[in-house]
C-alpha cells in the first residue's frame, strides 16, 4: 500500500530535446542538422549564415522561409544569370513589396535593363545613359527600405492610444 503523502516518481522523457530551427523555424530534435531545411545547427554555421543575411528575398527560393539574403548574394545571382528579368524579388528598393527583377532599382541594371525606362544598359554603370536614373543601392543590411508610417483614415496614432 502506497502512502498518500508519497510524491510520484518522475519518469524520464524518452523524446530528445526539441528546438526551433534558427533558419526555417521548424521544430527539430536536437541533431547536427535540421531535418527540414538541412541547415547545420552548430554555432559556427549559424554565424556564417548570419553573416550572409540581408533584406532581400527571392520568391522562387524553395526555402523562402529562410532569412533574407544580402545584396551581394542578389548581385551574384544576377551577374551569373541565375536571376532573370522575370524573377520575383523584394528588398529595400521595392519597399519590401514583391516586384519583377526587371523593375527593381539596384538589380535590373545587373541584368542589363534600366529599371525606370527599360533601355538596355551595361551592368557596370552607376546610372542610365538614357533617362539618368541612378543604379546605386544602399546596401546597409539593417535597413529594410520600408516607407514612412502614415496614418490611415480612421486610425489613431500610437501616441493617442
Amino acid at each position: 500500500m502506497v502512502s498518500s503523502d508519497a510524491s510520484p516518481t518522475p519518469r524520464p522523457n524518452p523524446e530528445s530535446p526539441k528546438l526551433a530551427c534558427p533558419y526555417c523555424g521548424d521544430i527539430v530534435a536536437s541533431a547536427p542538422r535540421c531535418s527540414s531545411c538541412r541547415g547545420y545547427l552548430d554555432l559556427l554555421s549559424r554565424q556564417a549564415t548570419q553573416n550572409q543575411m540581408g533584406s532581400w528575398w527571392l520568391l522562387a527560393d524553395a526555402r523562402r522561409a529562410l532569412p533574407g539574403r544580402a545584396y551581394a548574394s542578389i548581385r551574384a545571382l544576377a551577374l551569373t544569370r541565375r536571376l532573370s528579368p522575370d524573377s520575383v524579388i523584394r528588398g529595400p528598393t521595392t519597399h519590401q513589396f514583391w516586384t519583377l527583377a526587371r523593375d527593381t532599382p539596384g538589380v535590373a541594371h545587373l541584368l542589363g535593363i534600366c529599371h525606370a525606362c527599360h533601355a538596355p544598359v551595361d551592368p557596370g554603370r552607376d546610372s542610365c545613359p538614357g533617362c539618368g536614373v541612378s543604379f546605386l543601392v544602399d546596401d546597409d543590411r539593417d535597413r529594410l527600405g520600408l516607407g514612412q508610417i502614415r496614418l490611415l483614415p480612421g486610425h489613431a496614432d500610437a501616441a493617442s492610444v
